[in-house]
């Protein structure tokens, strides 16, 4: 299968671009590497830019089976990316005749889905951890719901990039089995990316108990005007640090952030460590399936939050062994070869 990927059009200033440009072009290690690597096992993959595919012509892009147009395609200049990457496809659409046009939409926000309208004009969307429940895209019509497929974000512990992706084994990453001894109770280090300050209302509950907490947050790069309490703040971790300290800590939080899933969820399974998560995880579809109180345990509030941290704390095998139960689960699910079947399969059936 040949497929023309126009990817992601990087912003700012022409030195950063260019460094962004010149290192993702290698290593697939962001929202789009684990959809990249794995459909480069399985497919003949051609990149390029907005501003090139616009200098092909019509039989130029009939050799190619499908054109997956990344939704940051047409960002720099057009201001919102969906919009702007609705307005190059459309723009393009007489050259791209009959072949089959797919959009690779890698948002963390779960409810970002293409209108009807420039649903009409796609054949599939390849949406990072979309809703379960589809009924939760009220503006979308049947027709449009049916072309949702899923992806998932990168997991940062594992260096796949352009010379490694066919040989590279994410099992052979992190550790197959809990420490034998911690030494932190709870932990949780990140910005404060939640609009509703999920992270920062989830972490004054913790303080004000005996509960032994290692960790805090600090200010949103994107959103620095989302002040975090003195009290909370706390430095970042180098990441060879930040590993071993979720390793030396027997719970680990994953709350929300930009989106549902997060890496946090990758590193943890990775590392084999447990994770309580917020509730949300649940409401999401990934190319796998998330049972918790399997792989993971997820909290409905601040109190049922501090009764979990504290029953799983007194409670170390059945901990222990949904750690593990993580750890399985990324062994068989962060496979290159094994979702790059997954997005072949599904772009084959509209071939």
């Amino acid at each position: 299968m040949k497929i023309l990927y126009v990817k992601k059009q990087e912003r700012g200033a022409f030195w950063k671009r260019s460094l962004r440009e010149l290192r993702d072009s290698f290593n697939w290690h962001n929202r789009v590497g684990f959809f990249s690597a794995s459909l480069r096992t399985q497919a003949d993959v051609k990149r390029i830019t907005l501003k090139r595919i616009r200098k092909f012509t019509k039989q130029e892009i009939n050799k190619f089976d499908a054109v997956i147009f990344n939704y940051e395609c047409n960002f720099r200049s057009e201001g919102r990316p969906l919009e702007s990457s609705e307005r190059a496809i459309r723009e393009l659409r007489s050259k791209l005749g009959d072949v089959p046009v797919i959009l690779l939409l890698t948002s963390p926000d779960a409810e970002m889905v293409p209108g009807n309208e420039m649903m009409d004009m796609l054949n599939l969307v390849f949406r990072r951890e979309h809703f379960k429940d589809l009924d939760m895209y009220k503006k979308l019509n049947a027709e449009s719901k049916a072309k949702l497929r899923t992806t998932a974000l990168s997991c940062p512990l594992i260096p796949a990039n352009i010379l490694n992706y066919n040989r590279i084994d994410p099992k052979k990453y992190g550790f197959k089995n809990v420490p034998e001894s911690y030494t932190h109770d709870v932990f949780f280090l990140g910005q404060e990316t939640s609009r509703s300050f999920m992270r920062t209302n989830m972490l004054e509950a913790i303080s004000k108990t005996g509960i032994h907490f290692y960790g805090g947050l600090h200010t949103d790069v994107r959103n620095p005007e989302r002040e975090v309490p003195e009290h909370l703040q706390f430095p970042r971790l180098s990441k060879r640090k930040f590993y071993e300290t979720t390793r030396d800590s027997k719970i680990n939080l994953a709350l929300d952030g930009y989106g549902e899933f997060t890496y946090r969820h990758w590193e943890c399974w990775a590392l084999c460590s447990f994770i309580l998560s917020s509730p949300s995880v649940n409401k999401v579809k990934l190319p796998f399936e998330i049972v918790d109180g399997k792989h993971l345990v997820t909290f409905d509030d601040k109190d049922d939050l501090i009764d979990k941290i504290k029953y799983y704390l007194e409670h170390d095998k059945e901990r222990e062994e949904i750690a593990r139960n993580g750890r399985q689960l990324f062994e068989e699910e962060y496979n290159f070869h094994k979702h790059g079947k997954y997005i072949v399969d599904e772009i084959s059936k509209i071939l």
